[in-house]
C-alpha cells in the first residue's frame, strides 16, 4: 500500500512540494493522508513562508510577498543533535521528527499509521551550523535595526533543546560554535567599520529574570529591578540597569563572559546545566550621519534596539526530577511561559481585547516584541527523543502560534538636538558679530547711559546712608526703651521691699509691746496675791478680772496692729501693681512704635536679597525667643503652685499653733508678696508671648511673599546663583531653593534642571555651615518623592550625605540630613545599598549628638529602614540595635514614638526575638507603657505581646522589668 499526504482545504488535490517520508509500496491504491489520521498545518495565509500556487502555476509577487511578511513574526524551526546516551542506545532509539528543509516543513510522527506536519518560515535540520543559524534569522534583524527599527530573537523550547547554546554561547575554543549574541555584535561592528554615511555606537546591557524578578548580570547586586513603563509612548524600561558602551568584540566578549557566571542554572536529569532563569541582552544601536554639520536641515538620529532573548526551558517535573527549590523555578519557569503563551493566542484572534502582558515580567519587557513595532524572529528548538513527544509537539504548536502575529514595524528616529544646538550658538555668533559692528552708533547712548549710572549711584549711596541712619536710630531705640524698663522695674522692686521691711518692723514693734503688758500684767497678779492671805478670795477675783482685762486690750492692739500691717501690705501691692501696669503699657507703646517704625522702613527697602537674610534671621531668633519664654511660664506657674502649697501649709501650721498658746505671733506676709510678685511675672510673660507669635506670623507671611518672589525669578536662575562665590548669595539662593522644594509642584522643574546635582557640587564645595544647613533641607524635602530618592542615589547623592553627616556640627544640619537619609530608608530598592555603603552606620552615629530632634530623625529612618525587610540581620548587629534601644528610653514623645515603632516591626519576627531580649529591650518598652499617650501604650503591648509569643522566657524578663518600675517598689 501506498500512502500519500494532502494539504489543507485550500490546495485541494495539489501534490506535496517535495518526496514523501513515509511510503510504502504493498497496495496500488492512493490513500490521502487525511484518511489515515494524518494532518498537516500550513503558515497563515497573510504571511505563509511557502508561497501556495494557484491553479495556474502562478507565484505570488515577490514584491507583494515581502510587504505581506514585514510584520509578521518569522518561526525558524531548529532540531537538537542527537546526545552521547541517546548515540549510544541507537537500537532502542527510533526517530519520530522529520526535517524537509527543502520545503520548509516538520513532520511528526505519532505512531505508525498516523503522523503531523507543520510548515514554518524556514527549517534547520541538527547538521545545521551556527553560522546557517546567524544568516537564516538573526541577520535580517541586525539589519532592520541598523535602519532604525526594533528587533528582538529569541529561543523557545523544552529545556535540554540547545536555546543557551543557539543564543548565549560565548565559543571562546571555538569560533564556530559562537551563538546569535556575539555573532550579532561582530556584524554590527563589521557593518560599523564600512558604513561611510553613519557615525555609529552600541551600548550593551545583559538581565536575568529568576523566579519574577529582574536582575542586572552586569551589576548582580542590583537584584529586584523594578519596570517602568512610559505613559506617551508606552515603552517598557528598566531604570538603574548598567548599559556599557562597547568598544569592540573582545570588550562584549569579555563582559558576557563575567556576567554569564551570574547566571542561575542547575543539574538535573534532561540537562547537566540547565538554565532557571530568562536571559536577556539589550543592544542599542545610534546612528548619525557624519556630515550633519554640513547642512542647515534637522538632523534625525536612528536609534534603534535589539532584544536576544534566551528563554529558560519549559519542563515537566516528574521527567526532569526537580525538586524543593528546583520544583519552584521550574514551576515560575513554567507560569511566565504560559503567559507568553495567553499573549500570543490573544494577538491571534479577530478582536484581541485585552493581552495580559502585565502578567509577568516576561511579556512586559517583550510588550513591544509580539504585537508591538519590533521585527521579531522566533527559534523554537526540538530534540529527536521519543520520550518527549508531548513536549515537542507543544513546542510546534507554539511556533504555529506565533505565526500568526503582526507587528506593526516603525522606525525610531530622535531629533540631534546637540547639532541644532550647535547651529543656534552658530547663528547666535553671527548676530552677536551684527551687534558688534552696530556699536560704533552708540556713542550717545552709553554716555547717556553712564549719565544714569551715576545718579543711580548717587541714589544707592544716599538710600543706604539712610539704612544706616534707621539702623541706628532703631538700635538706640531698642537700647533706651531697655534701659528704661529695667530702670523702672529696680526701683519699683526696691520700694516693695522697702514698704515690706517697714511692715515687719512695725510687727515686731506691736509684737515686742504686747509681751511687754503680758509681763507687767503677771507681775500686778502676783504681788496682789502675796499681800495678804486673809483678801486671798477678793484679791483672786481681782487679779482675775484685772488679767482679763489686761487680755483684752493684748488683743484689740493684736487685732489692730494686724489690720494696720494688712492695710500697709495691700496700699504697697497696689501702688506697685499700678506702676508695673504703667510700665508694661509704656513698654507696649514704645514696642508698636518701633514695629511701626520697623515695618514702615521694611517697605521700603528695594533689596529683596538682604531683606531675605533679615527675615531669616528674626524668624529664628523669635523662634527661640518663644521657646525660652514657653519654658519661663511652665517654670513659673510651677513655682507658682508650690508657693500655694507651701503657704497653705504655713497658715495651717501658724494658725493651729495660735490656738494653743495665749498670744500668736503675725502671720508671715512674705509669701502673699512673692506669689503677688510671681503672677505678675507670669502675666507679663503671656504678653510677651502673644506679642511674639503676632510678629512670628508676620515673618512668615513677609516670607511667603518672598519665596513667590523668588517663584518669579525662576529655578534656572536660582540654579545658576548657588556657583556664585559669593557666600550671601549662595545662602539666600539656597534658601529660596529649599522653599521652592518643599511645595511639590515645584520638584520635578527643580530635578528636570540638574537641581540636585547643583546641591550636591555645593555641599562639596563650601564649607559653610548655614549653606550646608540649607542644602541637606532642600535635599530632604526633595527626598519625600519615591523617584526623587531613586535619582539622588543614580546621581551619587548617598556619599555627599554620608560625609556630611560625619563632618556636621550644627544640629540643625544634623537633622536635614538625618530627615534625607530617614526617606531614604523607606525606599525598598534602595536598603541594600545603604548597609553596603556604610550610610546606616554614619546614620546611627549622628544619635551620638543627643539633640532630640536629630534622635528623632534617626528613629524615624529606623523605623523605615527596619519595615518589610529582613536582611536587616547585619545593621542589627553593627549597633543599629542598641541604639534603638537606647532611643526607646528617650523622654521625647517623637523619638519615643520613632523607636517603638521600629522595635514593634522586628518583633514581629520570630528570628528577632532573641537578639531583642539579649540587648535589653524589655525594659524601655515596658516603659513605654505607662507613656500617657495611647498610641506608643498599644504599640507598646503588642511588642512585648510578640516577644511572649515567640519567646516564653520573655514573660520572666516583663514581669522583672514591670515590678522595678512599679511605684510600690
Amino acid at each position: 500500500m501506498k500512502r500519500t499526504e494532502s494539504f489543507n482545504k485550500d490546495s485541494p488535490g495539489s501534490k506535496p512540494r517535495g518526496p514523501s517520508i513515509f511510503q510504502e509500496t504493498t497496495s496500488k491504491r492512493p490513500h490521502s493522508a487525511r484518511q489515515n489520521g494524518a494532518s498537516v498545518q500550513s503558515p497563515p495565509k497573510d504571511g505563509s513562508a511557502t508561497a501556495r500556487r494557484s491553479s495556474k502555476g502562478d507565484e505570488v509577487p515577490k514584491a507583494k510577498k515581502e510587504e505581506q511578511l514585514a510584520g509578521r513574526v518569522r518561526v525558524v524551526v531548529r532540531l537538537r543533535p542527537r546526545t552521547a546516551d541517546e548515540t549510544k542506545g541507537d537500537k532502542d532509539f527510533a526517530d519520530v521528527v522529520f526535517m524537509e528543509p527543502e520545503i520548509k516543513r516538520v513532520t511528526l510522527k505519532k505512531n505508525h499509521w498516523e503522523t503531523d506536519s507543520y510548515f514554518y518560515d524556514t527549517v534547520l535540520p541538527d547538521h545545521a551550523s551556527q553560522k546557517k543559524v546567524y544568516e537564516t534569522v538573526t541577520q535580517p534583524v541586525v539589519e532592520s535595526v541598523l535602519q532604525g527599527y526594533n528587533g528582538t530573537v529569541l529561543a523557545y523550547g523544552q529545556t535540554g533543546t540547545g536555546k543557551t547554546h543557539t543564543l548565549a554561547n560565548i565559543g571562546l575554543e571555538d569560533k564556530s560554535a559562537r551563538g546569535m549574541m556575539v555573532r550579532a555584535v561582530e556584524d554590527l561592528f563589521e557593518k560599523a567599520v564600512a558604513d561611510t554615511e553613519y557615525n555609529t555606537s552600541i551600548k550593551l546591557s545583559y538581565v536575568q529574570m529568576y523566579m519574577e524578578m529582574v536582575q542586572d548580570l552586569l551589576r548582580p547586586e542590583n537584584a529586584n529591578i523594578t519596570l517602568y513603563e512610559d505613559p506617551d509612548t508606552k515603552e517598557v524600561t528598566m531604570p538603574g540597569v548598567e548599559e556599557v558602551m562597547l568598544d569592540n568584540l573582545d570588550h562584549c566578549i569579555s563582559i558576557m563572559e563575567v556576567a554569564s557566571k551570574s547566571r542561575v542554572v542547575a543539574n538535573q536529569k534532561m540537562n547537566a546545566s540547565s538554565s532557571r532563569s530568562h536571559a536577556l541582552m539589550i543592544l542599542t544601536v545610534l546612528r548619525q550621519p557624519k556630515d550633519a554639520d554640513k547642512g542647515e536641515n534637522i538632523v534625525l538620529l536612528r536609534r534603534g534596539k535589539l532584544y536576544l532573548a534566551d528563554l529558560a526551558g519549559s519542563e515537566r517535573i516528574n521527567k526532569s526530577g526537580s525538586a524543593g527549590h528546583m520544583a519552584d523555578e521550574a514551576k515560575s519557569i513554567n507560569l511566565s511561559l504560559t503567559t507568553l503563551g495567553k499573549c500570543i493566542n490573544c494577538l491571534t484572534e479577530p478582536n484581541p481585547g485585552h493581552i495580559p502582558y502585565r502578567e509577568s515580567k516576561l511579556t512586559r519587557l517583550l510588550k513591544d516584541s509580539f504585537g508591538g513595532s519590533a521585527r521579531t524572529s522566533l527559534i523554537i528548538t526540538i530534540g529527536p527523543n521519543p520520550e518527549h513527544f508531548q513536549e515537542t509537539l507543544s513546542t510546534l504548536q507554539f511556533g504555529q502560534r506565533a505565526l500568526k502575529v503582526q507587528n506593526n514595524l516603525k522606525i525610531q528616529e530622535d531629533l540631534d538636538y546637540r547639532l541644532l544646538s550647535k547651529r543656534q550658538q552658530a547663528e547666535l555668533d553671527k548676530l552677536t558679530a551684527a551687534v558688534e559692528r552696530l556699536e560704533g552708533y552708540s556713542l550717545k547712548l552709553e554716555t547717556s547711559l553712564a549719565q544714569s549710572n551715576e545718579t543711580v549711584t548717587t541714589l544707592t549711596q544716599t538710600q543706604a546712608e539712610e539704612r544706616a541712619h534707621f539702623e541706628v536710630t532703631v538700635s538706640r531705640l531698642e537700647k533706651e526703651a531697655a534701659e528704661t524698663l529695667e530702670a523702672e522695674t529696680s526701683r519699683l522692686h526696691k520700694e516693695y521691699k522697702h514698704k515690706l521691711a517697714e511692715s515687719a518692723a512695725r510687727t515686731e514693734e506691736l509684737q515686742a509691746e504686747l509681751d511687754t503688758a503680758v509681763r507687767k500684767g503677771q507681775e500686778d497678779l502676783k504681788r496682789e496675791r502675796t499681800r495678804a492671805a486673809d483678801e486671798l478670795a477678793r484679791a483672786q477675783s481681782e487679779a482675775a478680772a484685772r488679767f482679763a482685762d489686761t487680755q483684752a486690750a493684748a488683743a484689740a492692739a493684736l487685732a489692730e496692729a494686724k489690720s494696720s500691717a494688712a492695710a500697709v501690705l495691700e496700699q504697697a501691692t497696689r501702688s506697685a501693681e499700678q506702676r508695673m501696669e504703667a510700665i508694661s503699657a509704656r513698654a507696649d507703646e514704645l514696642a508698636d512704635e518701633l514695629r511701626a517704625v520697623t515695618q514702615k522702613r521694611r517697605e521700603e527697602a528695594a533689596f529683596a536679597l538682604k531683606e531675605e537674610k533679615e527675615l531669616e534671621r528674626r524668624i529664628e531668633d523669635e523662634k527661640t525667643a518663644h521657646e525660652q519664654t514657653r519654658r519661663e511660664l511652665a517654670d513659673s506657674e510651677e513655682r507658682c503652685k508650690k508657693l500655694n502649697a507651701s503657704l497653705a501649709e504655713t497658715k495651717s501650721s501658724f494658725w493651729g499653733k495660735s490656738e494653743k498658746k495665749d498670744a500668736a505671733a503675725a502671720p508671715p506676709v512674705e509669701e502673699p508678696g512673692r506669689i503677688a510678685e510671681l503672677n505678675a511675672l507670669v502675666t507679663e510673660q503671656k504678653a510677651s508671648l502673644g506679642t511674639q507669635s503676632k510678629e512670628v506670623e508676620q515673618l512668615k507671611l513677609q516670607l511667603a511673599m518672598t519665596t513667590k518672589l523668588f517663584e518669579q525669578v525662576g529655578v534656572g536662575n536660582l540654579l545658576v546663583l548657588l556657583k556664585s562665590d559669593d557666600v550671601d548669595i549662595c545662602r539666600t539662593s539656597t534658601k529660596a531653593l529649599a522653599n521652592l522644594a518643599a511645595q511639590e509642584s515645584h520638584q520635578q522643574e527643580i530635578v528636570r534642571l540638574g537641581g540636585l546635582r547643583a546641591l550636591f557640587d555645593l555641599i562639596t564645595r563650601t564649607t559653610d555651615e548655614t549653606t550646608h544647613r540649607l542644602a541637606a533641607g532642600a535635599i530632604a524635602n526633595l527626598a519625600m518623592s519615591e523617584p526623587n530618592q531613586l535619582r539622588i542615589v543614580e546621581e551619587g547623592g548617598l556619599p555627599v550625605l554620608v560625609n556630611l553627616g560625619q563632618t556636621a556640627v550644627d544640629p540643625q544640619t544634623q537633622r536635614m540630613v538625618a530627615g534625607a537619609i530617614a526617606n531614604l530608608c523607606g525606599n525598598l530598592a534602595l536598603k541594600e545599598q545603604l548597609v553596603q555603603s556604610g550610610g546606616m552606620r554614619t546614620f546611627v552615629s549622628m544619635a551620638a549628638s543627643k539633640h532630640p530632634d536629630v534622635l528623632a530623625q534617626v528613629a524615624r529612618g529606623i523605623a523605615n529602614f527596619v519595615v518589610k525587610y529582613d536582611k536587616a540581620d547585619q545593621f542589627l548587629d553593627e549597633g543599629g540595635l542598641r541604639c534603638l534601644v537606647e532611643m526607646a528610653g528617650s523622654p521625647s514623645l517623637p523619638v519615643k514614638k520613632h523607636a517603638g515603632l521600629a522595635l514593634y516591626s522586628l518583633a514581629q519576627r520570630e528570628s528577632n526575638a532573641a537578639r531583642l531580649l539579649q540587648a535589653g529591650a524589655v525594659d524601655p518598652v515596658v516603659a513605654m507603657k505607662r507613656c500617657d499617650r495611647d498610641g506608643i501604650q498599644r504599640m507598646a503591648e503588642k511588642t512585648l505581646a510578640c516577644l511572649v509569643k515567640f519567646n516564653g522566657s520573655a514573660k520572666v524578663l516583663i514581669e522583672v522589668a514591670e515590678a522595678k518600675a512599679s511605684p510600690v517598689s
